[in-house]
């Protein structure tokens, strides 16, 4: 049977804790809330992707974007350069987000519950942060390719975070059965 690391097990409860806390209460968060705000927030309320290998190495290469969009050679130099520009931008806090989450697996492994805790924390926000600029590398798309392309993008997408998001809960549900067997 194989286990696994218990930072997984911390990230997934950390991605699906607070949403399943508010269905479980059944309060309308968003009741006293401006229409504008609201509408902001329910933005926000759509489910994270998760903190993954795959999500934190970034947006797609050069060549997987070449084969998903058949890029021309001009939107190929494009994406390129702003490909390049974006990774250049984030790569420090993606390399203190995975050095954030071995520091999390070791202080769990050590016992250490206050270190957990703030390597937790820090781990959220450097991956909200990470997030933040992915999107907006994908909102940036829309001067480089045309509707169509960013469409057929947009598609393949949604279809990683799907099968991301089922990935997780499939090894969620394997740890949560190691559990309960042990």
């Amino acid at each position: 049977m194989r286990r696994f690391s218990p930072v997984l097990v911390l990230i997934v409860a950390a991605t699906f804790g607070p949403q399943a806390a508010a269905q479980a209460s059944g309060t309308n968060v968003l009741q006293n809330v401006s229409p504008l705000a609201s509408q902001q927030l329910t933005a926000l309320q759509t489910p994270p992707v998760p903190l993954t290998a795959d999500a934190l190495q970034g947006p797609p290469d050069p060549s997987t974007m070449y084969a998903l969009a058949g890029l021309s050679d001009t939107q190929m130099a494009q994406y390129l350069a702003a490909y390049r520009a974006h990774m250049a931008a984030t790569w420090n806090t993606r390399v203190a987000t995975m050095s954030s989450l071995k520091m999390m697996d070791r202080a769990l492994r050590n016992g250490d519950a206050d270190a957990v805790r703030y390597y937790r924390l820090l781990t959220e926000q450097l991956w909200r942060q990470i997030r933040a600029d992915d999107v907006g590398f994908d909102a940036a798309l829309g001067s480089i390719l045309p509707q169509q392309q960013l469409a057929s993008y947009r598609d393949w997408r949604k279809a990683w975070e799907r099968g991301t998001r089922a990935q997780q809960r499939l090894q969620l549900s394997l740890v949560d059965n190691a559990a309960l067997v042990r």
